[in-house]
């Protein structure tokens, strides 16, 4: 089940340099730190997963951040897209 996390924070990682470049941002560090939340009873999945982007460089846009990971989160990272579809996704960013 941690490598599904991990799986995760990958997969949306990539995402967001690859739009991020493509929008022309010098992206410097990329940390992605990823929780979940799980069921009791079985099948013991997650329910809930916690998405912190800390993105660092020089003159980082705020609003193009965002841009990236809700792309990323709402349509581009596969492995997100392939859990249950009631999995909640919640995130937030740093720029550092």
């Amino acid at each position: 089940m941690i490598m599904l996390l991990l799986a995760c924070a990958g997969c949306t990682a990539s995402d967001v340099i690859s739009m991020l470049q493509k929008m022309r941002v010098a992206v410097e560090t990329l940390t992605v730190d990823v929780t979940g939340k799980r069921r009791r009873e079985d099948p013991k999945r997650y329910e809930e997963l916690r998405l912190r982007y800390l993105i660092g460089g020089k003159g980082l846009d705020p609003s193009k951040a965002e841009r990236a990971v809700r792309l990323s989160l709402e349509k581009y990272c596969s492995v997100i897209h392939s859990l249950a579809p009631d999995v909640n996704v919640a995130h937030e960013i740093e720029l550092v």
